[in-house]
């Protein structure tokens, strides 16, 4: 049922509308892709009310803006699997010139069509109707990362800008070694040898990152 309502979103929705912006073929893809999956996995998770709050998070400070007007979760759920999703590549300042952009009111007509479109659904309804995912990629995420996700659990409990907890204990010690360093695109870090000026570009979700910040990680 979840694949239903997501998939209608996207093909009914999402997709005629980055088609009538000229957005090439395999961005369009690109996008449908990871704005499914996320927001199958959050949907999967929905009745799990601290889960919920934790993968939400992230996306209040955004969604408490969007319009239209909508329970605030949904306007969440919009911002953390669709804004944050691949949609990001083709808004972001380093697409390649002879790509088609979104602008920034093409964002917003977006977002907008996706709080309408999901604004009246059951989320409790479709997730306990759900099954098993392949793909549960925020599941995932509260394993793989646990010392992340309970402080954005710790967050999502409290309106305070600070919240003290216990500290989650770490039995394997962290390494970036295995960190995958992206091309060069935009904006100027060192390079691998610190002295070597790079271009780079981060897009807060890609599994890269620039030898600059490795190495003031490392420090």
């Amino acid at each position: 049922m979840v694949c239903d309502v997501v998939g209608k979103y996207h093909n009914a929705v999402l997709k005629p509308k980055l088609v009538a912006l000229d957005i090439l073929p395999e961005m369009i893809e690109r996008v449908v892709f990871t704005s499914s999956e996320l927001m199958k996995s959050c949907i999967s998770h929905w009745t799990d009310a601290s889960f919920r709050k934790t993968v939400l998070v992230v996306g209040e400070e955004e969604g408490t803006y969007y319009s239209p007007k909508a329970s605030i979760d949904v306007r969440k759920f919009v911002v953390v699997t669709l804004r944050n999703s691949a949609l990001e590549s083709v808004h972001a300042d380093s697409l390649k010139p002879a790509n088609k952009r979104l602008s920034r009111s093409d964002i917003n007509e977006i977002t907008s069509a996706a709080i309408e479109y999901f604004k009246n659904l059951d989320f409790d309804n479709v997730s306990n109707k759900l099954g098993t995912l392949e793909n549960d990629i925020y599941g995932r995420l509260s394993k793989k990362y646990l010392v992340a996700w309970t402080a954005l659990t710790e967050l999502s409990k409290t309106p305070r800008q600070v919240s003290k907890y216990n500290p989650v204990p770490i039995t394997v010690n962290p390494t970036l070694d295995n960190l995958k360093l992206q091309h060069a695109v935009k904006g100027y870090f060192l390079g691998k040898d610190q002295s070597q000026m790079t271009n780079v570009v981060s897009d807060g979700y890609s599994l890269t990152i620039d030898h600059g910040l490795q190495q003031t990680l490392k420090m």
